[in-house]
Parts: structure tokens; C-alpha cells; sequence
């Protein structure tokens, strides 16, 4: 089916910039399939906590885990049971610096760049420390990431997790479009220039050269931090330990200072009482006068996200609608502790 889409001269040469390797159509048709996916991981909007986010228990490390349904086998998911010495690895220096932007909107789900991080400090344990082939790194950590989501799905069901609150967003699914989202969105790329393209190159986390990939000196840290799922129980109701979440707090009001900015603005105003999708909408628009209304609601939707994931924010329903609150650890960024 063909369809006709008038694009204005503005947005044609800002595709031009990002798109050198493909054709027009094949790139818009890229473009749709990661929309679509978006709207369907977001239909539910976040998660519907209804209390504030407290600080897990001290997890133990299991040595030997659960991972395995009955019957079922799940070679690529071994990795977790393989130790990893981390005091002989090094981070790599970045060859950019991090780019001090708001994170894309599609880079919605921190437990995607850990568990990507996580295995790449494994690739590099096996190869004595030096950097892996991208291409391995793409095929091996996606279809691994599709086994861990399939767990967390069950994780999701047996908590009674719906869709939009679930561990398993962001993991693609068992199939080839889905995996090629992952590692395009969230493991990234060098486009057809040898930039660097994807969150965790946006971030810091991975350096990436020449075909190359690597963990810099900040994604070696946010590997070696314990996480409940990948080093206790992959059935954990908690997504991230309390030092994961100090961690990555600490890296984006360090060096992401524009996002850390427009985190404590969204917190001021859910504070104020615009704490429903439709008023932050508006708000939204505010942080960058280039944003369509769409882009806004993008951005909106993936900083609430991230937000809850570091545990600034929750949902609590009132009756058949829900509306943000500020949780304690968001009270204190406020003031920046």
C-alpha cells in the first residue's frame, strides 16, 4: 500500500543529516516500526506504584540461579552464572563527550542499558579485557535480552504487572524486528560517518570504534553494581538496587545536566499540581521550542519513565485516573542531595 505524507523542507534536510545509509522509504519505515513499538510499551503510561519507592533489602549473591522452567533449556542466559573479575577490567576513555541533551524519548527503560552493560563486561572478560567485536555483541546480547524478557514476562504475570508497568519493557522480543530495535536503540551504532548512534553510546556507557565496542569508565561501574534480578533472583519485585539507581543519579546530574535540569522541572510542577499526562503535555513543550507537540509527548513519556526508574516519581489512582507524585528520593532532588 502506498501513501502519500507531505514532509516539510525543515524536517527532509534533518532526515538528510541522520540518514546517509538507506534509502527514504526504508528509513521511514524504520521510523514507523520503532513509533508503533513505542506506543504499544507506553499505552499504559508507567507504572501505577501507589506508594513511595523505598530502598530494597541487602540482596545476597546467588551463585547458582533459578533461570530454567521446567523442561526448558536457556543456554544464552549462562553468562549470569559465569563470574566476572572486574578488578581486571579497565573502561575505555570516551572519544566524545557525552552528550549533554535530553535523552530520547525511545531510550525509555534503564534495565535495557544494564543488562546490556553486563554482558558486554562478559564478552570482555573472555577476550582478556579488550574491546569485542560490535557484531557479536549485537547478535549475542539481543538474543539473550529476548530469553531475560521471556522470564520477566512470567516475573510480570506472576506479580500481576500490566502492560506498561512491566520489568520486561525494553527487552525485545523473540523475533528478528524486535532484536534489530534493541540493538539499533539501545546497544547502538556507528552511522555512515563513524559516529556513534544509540543510548548507551548518548550516555557514556560504551565506546564504540572501528567495529569495535567497549565499556568506558562509566559503564564498567554501572556494570559491577549488584542488581536484584541478574544477581539474586530474576522473580525480584525490585528492578533496581538503591545503589543502581545513587549511580545513575549521580552520572546524569554530573554529566547530563540539561536532563537532570528538566527532571527537577517536571518534579517543581508536579509539585505545583500538574500531575496528569495531559497537563504535563503542555509543560512539555516548554523545555524546547523546537519540539512538535508529538515530540513533546515522546520526550514526556520517556523522562517519566527513566524518572521512575530512579525512583523521583510514582502513580497513585484516584479513583478510575491516575496522577504523578513525588516520591522522597524526588523531594530531595530538588534541592540536588
Amino acid at each position: 500500500m502506498k501513501v502519500l505524507v507531505d514532509i516539510n523542507e525543515d524536517l527532509f534536510n534533518r532526515i538528510k543529516e541522520v540518514n546517509q545509509g538507506s534509502s527514504l522509504s526504508n528509513f521511514i519505515l524504520i521510523a514507523i516500526e520503532n513509533q508503533i513499538s513505542l506506543e504499544k510499551e507506553q499505552h499504559m503510561d508507567l507504572q501505577d506504584l501507589g506508594g513511595l519507592i523505598k530502598k530494597p533489602p541487602e540482596n545476597t549473591l546467588v551463585k547458582e540461579k533459578n533461570l530454567k522452567k521446567p523442561g526448558e533449556v536457556i543456554d544464552n542466559l549462562d553468562f549470569l552464572k559465569t563470574p566476572v573479575d572486574y578488578n581486571k577490567l579497565s573502561g575505555f576513555p570516551l572519544k566524545n563527550s557525552i552528550k549533554n541533551e535530553y535523552i530520547w524519548g525511545q531510550y525509555n527503560k534503564f534495565f535495557a542499558l544494564k543488562f546490556a552493560v553486563r554482558y558486554l563486561a562478559y564478552l570482555q572478560s573472555k577476550s582478556n579485557q579488550l574491546p569485542v567485536s560490535l557484531n557479536e555483541f549485537h547478535e549475542t546480547c539481543a538474543q539473550a535480552a529476548s530469553q531475560m524478557k521471556q522470564i520477566l514476562i512470567q516475573s510480570d504475570t506472576n506479580a500481576g504487572r500490566v502492560w506498561g508497568e512491566g520489568f520486561s519493557t525494553g527487552l525485545p522480543d523473540n523475533e528478528e524486528k524486535s532484536r534489530s530495535r534493541f540493538k539499533r536503540h539501545f546497544i547502538g551504532y556507528q552511522d555512515t560517518k563513524g559516529n556513534p548512534v544509540g543510548a548507551l553510546t548518548d550516555i557514556g556507557f560504551i565506546v564504540i570504534d572501528n567495529g569495535k565496542v567497549a565499556l568506558s569508565q562509566y559503564g564498567l561501574a554501572f556494570a559491577k553494581i549488584k542488581n536484584p534480578i541478574l544477581d539474586d533472583d530474576p522473580f525480584s519485585s525490585y528492578l533496581f538496587s538503591w545503589e543502581e539507581q545513587k549511580y545513575l543519579i549521580d552520572h546524569i546530574k554530573n554529566n547530563i545536566s540539561i536532563e537532570w535540569n528538566g527532571m527537577k522541572s517536571v518534579i517543581h510542577w508536579i509539585n505545583e499540581g500538574m500531575n496528569s499526562p495531559k497537563k504535563l503535555n503542555a509543560k512539555f513543550a516548554t523545555l524546547d521550542n523546537t519540539w512538535t507537540s508529538k515530540m513533546a509527548n515522546t520526550y514526556r513519556t520517556g523522562m517519566l519513565a527513566r524518572m521512575l526508574d530512579l525512583g523521583f516519581i510514582c502513580r497513585k489512582k484516584i479513583g478510575v485516573k491516575s496522577n504523578y507524585i513525588v516520591t522522597e528520593n524526588g523531594t530531595k532532588a530538588m534541592v540536588d542531595v
